[in-house]
């Protein structure tokens, strides 16, 4: 599977979305991919992980206000 297909699967609107948020090029996540997947997987699960605790935190900020 892509970068670009994994990406999309996991929830992300693109590859870009997932690479701005871990601060990497896609280029840095096809090379994971390709030198170690199950570091390359763990990767992407955490980038994952990372949006959905943003998505909570400004759901839970919105309600104070």
């Amino acid at each position: 599977m892509k970068p670009s297909e994994l990406a999309k699967k996991l929830g992300f609107r693109s590859l870009q979305e997932a690479c701005d948020l871990m601060d990497v090029t896609p280029r840095t996540l096809t090379n994971w991919q390709t030198s170690n997947p199950d570091r390359y997987i763990a990767i992407m699960l955490g980038a994952l992980a990372m949006r959905q605790n943003d998505i909570v935190s400004q759901i839970i900020s919105a309600d104070k206000v």
